[in-house]
């Protein structure tokens, strides 16, 4: 990636959640010029995907205009070339991350879990996948087992937790 700005394209309507990712990439933008643009809705990320290009696309998945893994398809369509990264909120939208991966996006990440080095290993990847031409279903099958077994142990430390807090009460 060396000294070129990456351009990042933050589909994200919470604006705390935007600002949060925002921090996060502050931390790399020590080291490597990055580009950061903010849209809070589908139909504004697709019209800036047609005028503007983009080293890689970040994205909710609840948005005002799109819901759950439409959002992610119709990315996938208009942008297929573009890295892509789903980025959820709550384990419950977990299946439809994952699936987002099957049909194409190359990672997800829960915004809670995310820290910056998190996020910005998961960009490098996504980026280096697709410009190393590793990106294929085989790939992402792979990519999906393995993050559905780190994120289950994940989820399991998370339910231990909450349930050894309500027997405390």
């Amino acid at each position: 990636m060396g000294d070129a700005e990456i351009k990042i394209l933050l589909l994200e309507d919470n604006l705390s959640d935007a600002k949060t990712i925002m921090r996060e990439l502050d931390e790399w933008r020590r080291a490597t010029p990055i580009l950061v643009e903010h849209v809070e809705r589908l139909s504004l990320a697709l019209e800036c995907i047609q005028k503007k290009e983009y080293d890689i696309i970040l994205t909710d998945l609840k948005l005002p205009d799109s819901d759950g893994l439409e959002t992610a398809v119709r990315l996938l369509e208009q942008a297929p070339k573009i890295p892509l990264i789903v980025l959820t909120s709550t384990y419950e939208q977990e299946g439809m991350a994952l699936e987002a991966v099957r049909q194409g996006a190359q990672d997800y990440l829960f915004k809670d879990k995310m820290g910056g080095a998190l996020l910005i290993r998961s960009i490098r990847y996504a980026i280096a996948d697709v410009l190393n031409g590793t990106d294929d279903r085989a790939t992402k099958d792979k990519v999906a087992q393995h993050l559905v077994d780190e994120y289950s142990t994940v989820i399991v430390e998370k339910m231990i937790a909450v349930l050894g807090e309500e027997a405390k009460t």
